[in-house]
């Protein structure tokens, strides 16, 4: 922000369920930084229905992106970046409220050459009220040089706690 360096991200998915258990879903994506840096993405996961009268499922989730341009003081962007990680999800609605969870731990590739493990939990949980307005909250918390400040050590990790609504006009 200092740096006055702005992004957008440009992407597309598809999604297909292979059996009633197992879905897939791959993105592909472009992203352009005001420093002429661009950035091609690709995502995918494979989720598997676990038990699915429970909301339990396996999720294997891998992302990676190519940059144009190498290196900036002012934002983590190493010429490649693998990401892959296996978790589970968990979707309920317990009194009105739905729930969604996520675990996950893998690894991640900085440049054909730093590995780094990684780590991933997400919570989010919301209610529809009357008139159609919808409450919630959301926790998620990383630790991945991904999102790291450039040096690639893996010791960098974030989190975030948001309260919305949503209200339709």
């Amino acid at each position: 922000i200092d740096a006055g360096i702005n992004h957008n991200f440009l992407a597309a998915s598809l999604d297909h369920a292979f059996t009633d258990r197992l879905t897939g879903i791959v993105l592909g994506g472009g992203q352009r930084y005001s420093d002429d840096n661009e950035r091609i993405h690709l995502r995918g996961w494979l989720i598997y229905s676990l038990f699915p009268e429970h909301g339990l499922a396996l999720q294997l989730r891998a992302r990676g992106y190519d940059s144009s341009r190498r290196g900036s003081l002012f934002y983590f962007n190493p010429e490649r970046y693998e990401n892959a990680d296996i978790g589970l999800r968990w979707r309920a609605a317990v009194s009105g409220w739905r729930i969604f969870a996520t675990a996950a731990a893998g690894e991640e590739r900085i440049d054909h050459d730093v590995t780094n493990p990684t780590r991933f939990v997400q919570l989010h949980v919301d209610r529809v009220l009357a008139k159609d307005i919808r409450v919630g909250a959301r926790y998620a918390y990383s630790r991945a040089a991904g999102e790291d400040g450039g040096n690639g050590s893996g010791t960098y990790s974030w989190r975030y706690l948001r309260f919305f609504v949503v209200a339709p006009f």
